[in-house]
């Protein structure tokens, strides 16, 4: 049972992206980790050349009596499309005041 549910949540982490052209990748271009190390927002260079950002969420699976825990980050919140990093993270802090802002990206 426990592996059928590991497999099930580590697909959750692997989401489908229709939005990449065939071949090409997006650029990972920032990625903001909240304090408590349990959210992070990551900010991508599209290649069409567009910016966008997704909000991902750590997940531990626990074995109760096993020495060895998994974690994983799984996509929880994903944007539109920016025409620049600073945009996309001006935005992504609109929606999770934890975002500090600082120098442009």
């Amino acid at each position: 049972m426990w592996e059928l549910l590991r497999s099930w949540l580590a697909q959750l982490g692997r989401p489908n992206r229709p939005n990449e052209l065939e071949g090409e990748r997006r650029q990972l271009v920032a990625t903001i980790v909240k304090d408590d190390d349990t959210e992070r927002v990551a900010i991508y260079r599209r290649p069409d050349g567009a910016f966008e950002y997704e909000f991902e969420r750590l997940y531990v699976i626990d074995d109760i009596g096993k020495p060895i825990s998994q974690e994983y980050w799984a996509m929880f919140a994903d944007s539109g499309l920016f025409d620049s990093a600073d945009t996309a993270t001006r935005e992504a802090a609109a929606v999770a005041p934890w975002i500090i802002l600082s120098a442009p990206l």
